[in-house]
């Protein structure tokens, strides 16, 4: 049986759609393995609590349903799946260039039986190779929210097999991550590194300083929105909106209306505001 994995629910729903009516199977993890802990017993009955547990301390009342809503059963559901794969299936794996689909890619391959031949599909390169031309160029940052469902077909000729070597590279460069028990996760050259919670904070202050946040308020949510369109790598609007509180609650940045919504979070310059 094949098997496809992609990383969010997007996704998801998106890849199901494309390959109807084929047999074969999709499966889909919704937590975003870029952030939060990694456990020494990476998927133990107590991870997905563990997980959810610091994704709470993120959230908010308005936005914290994303990812609590079927955190724990989606978890379970997926790996079991995982597990359940043995030498007669194989997995394809769709996999852009940001951190939370290789770190999802990362976690399969750590747990998959070494028994399972496994492709990936390098979504962005694929996306470049087959629709960018003269006229048009696409950067594709996330497989759920860039590709148009009726493109998914057109980048199954660029799945290529892991090599045995290539496989192992990958497995360390997952245990690597879980030993250093870091909480935020960049893509760096096609390797996924441990970085520094505020790696986000410096290009946030820049994109309110591009809004004229020193003369002008500027809404929490518009922020978000530059943050999240003008990076080269794709990240989730909760990461961006927790790091808005965190510079709103130590100075750079003062606000109005509430923290505990974007869309009702009116912010302005602080006395720390700067990104030099």
């Amino acid at each position: 049986m094949k098997t496809h994995v992609v990383f969010g629910e997007t996704a998801e729903k998106k890849l199901e759609i494309a390959l109807s009516p084929s047999p074969d199977s999709v499966i889909g993890l919704n937590d975003d393995l870029m952030a939060g802990p990694l456990a020494e017993d990476a998927f133990g009955p107590d991870v997905p609590v563990q997980r959810l547990r610091w994704w709470q301390t993120l959230s908010t009342g308005e936005d914290e349903s994303h990812y609590v809503t079927g955190m724990t059963s989606n978890w379970q559901k997926f790996w079991t799946k995982i597990l359940r794969l043995g030498a007669q299936d194989s997995l394809t794996v769709w996999v852009a260039d940001n951190p939370t689909e290789y770190c999802g890619m990362l976690a399969v391959l750590a747990i998959l039986s070494p028994q399972v031949p496994v492709a990936v599909i390098p979504v962005t390169s694929a996306y470049s190779a087959k629709f960018n031309n003269l006229h048009e160029k696409w950067t594709i940052k996330a497989t759920g929210h860039d590709v148009r469902v009726d493109h998914y077909q057109a980048l199954w000729d660029y799945a290529k097999p892991i090599t045995a070597s290539e496989r192992e590279r990958l497995q360390m460069n997952w245990r690597r991550l879980v030993q250093d028990h870091g909480e935020m996760r960049a893509l760096v050259d096609g390797t996924v590194l441990t970085v520094p919670i505020d790696i986000w904070d410096h290009f946030i202050i820049r994109q309110a300083e591009k809004l004229g946040i020193t003369h002008v308020t500027v809404p929490a949510v518009r922020l978000v929105g530059e943050c999240l369109g003008f990076h080269s790598q794709w990240t989730d609007d909760l990461l961006v909106f927790w790091r808005i509180r965190h510079l709103a609650t130590t100075g750079v940045f003062t606000y109005s209306g509430s923290l505990s919504d974007m869309r009702a979070c009116i912010l302005k310059a602080g006395p720390l505001a700067t990104s030099e």
